[in-house]
């Protein structure tokens, strides 16, 4: 089977999403709106896939071995209408691969990032820091409880904040594609080898490896992208780490996902080390964390909340593990 009739039985296996026009992904007004940070509020103009929208608008980000691998027809993604909140590559054959993520992830990683929202530009927020990580809280609770539903409390949001969550979001939604193209690619050339000196992080070679692929794929620097600078590579750092820690809460949460993963400290603590080592400087790192560390301080708060217990995170830069 080839990767594209393999993405069309995946999706038949679950309701189809409505009619919508897949033409207006691949248009400059799409595209625009993705990079203003548009695109989630207008849930109506959003393609029928849009995952493949979303390798579609950050192509320019993708290395141009992958971006070859789909464009023969060997590499096939696909958005699947499954409440599931997960993602996923699957290997068909030799050099086939396919690349699928749910709908329900993408409803709910928008959803969170959302309530987050309300801290950016916090001088013009109007709510408060606990206010903000109650939202929070509610929808993961809800989520937990209706086994699957993106249900978001009302609260109020500036425009601006609006544009900043659909920022976020479509950049954390960006690294978990990055993340499966990274399994694609490090299994077409083997990219999978560890500096481990106890062996301690072997069972986890491969996600590590991916993890690394979706950072500097995200960064843009697997494709002849500018060098990390604090003010242009921050949003886009931030969403992978927000990206770990939503995706973090969804297991705590008991939803079944790959168990292949590293936990969540570890595998934060190891992209910092990647980025550290791409920043020029250690003042660029630290201005490009900061931003980091609040999505950490708000996430670490939600535990306030008895009726969603989750554990806080804790980091620690300076592992000796290392994969490259």
């Amino acid at each position: 089977m080839n990767a594209q009739d393999f993405i069309l039985q995946k999706k038949s296996e679950f309701s189809l999403k409505e009619e919508q026009n897949d033409s207006f992904s691949k248009s400059p007004l799409f595209k625009k709106w993705v990079q203003e940070g548009k695109i989630h509020e207008m849930e109506n103009c959003l393609p029928k896939d849009f995952a493949l929208a979303l390798f579609e608008a950050h192509k320019q980000r993708i290395p141009a071995q992958i971006i070859d691998l789909f464009e023969k027809g060997k590499l096939a993604i696909g958005e699947i209408n499954d409440e599931l909140p997960n993602a996923r590559y699957y290997k068909l054959g030799e050099h086939n691969y396919a690349v699928t993520i749910n709908t329900g992830l993408i409803k709910f990683i928008y959803r969170v990032i959302r309530a987050y929202s309300t801290r950016f530009n916090s001088d013009e927020s109007k709510i408060s820091f606990e206010e903000t990580c109650q939202k929070i809280a509610d929808i993961f609770w809800w989520f937990g409880m209706s086994k699957g539903k993106a249900f978001g409390p009302a609260y109020p949001i500036t425009e601006d904040q609006i544009i900043m969550a659909s920022r976020f979001a479509t950049e954390a939604e960006f690294f978990f594609l990055a993340h499966e193209l990274g399994h694609v690619f490090n299994d077409m050339f083997k990219k999978s080898e560890v500096q481990d000196e106890d062996n301690e992080n072997h069972e986890y070679i491969e996600e590590f490896a991916a993890d690394r692929f979706a950072l500097l794929t995200c960064l843009g620097l697997l494709s002849g992208g500018k060098p990390v600078e604090d003010l242009r590579h921050d949003i886009a750092y931030a969403s992978c780490e927000l990206a770990l820690l939503i995706f973090d809460g969804l297991e705590q949460l008991g939803f079944e996902t790959e168990k292949t993963h590293p936990p969540t400290e570890q595998r934060i603590t190891v992209l910092r080390e990647w980025l550290k080592d791409s920043c020029p400087s250690e003042e660029v790192y630290q201005n490009i964390i900061q931003l980091a560390d609040a999505n950490t301080e708000v996430y670490n708060n939600i535990n306030a909340y008895p009726y969603i217990p989750l554990r806080s995170v804790s980091l620690q830069i300076g592992l000796k593990n290392r994969v490259i």
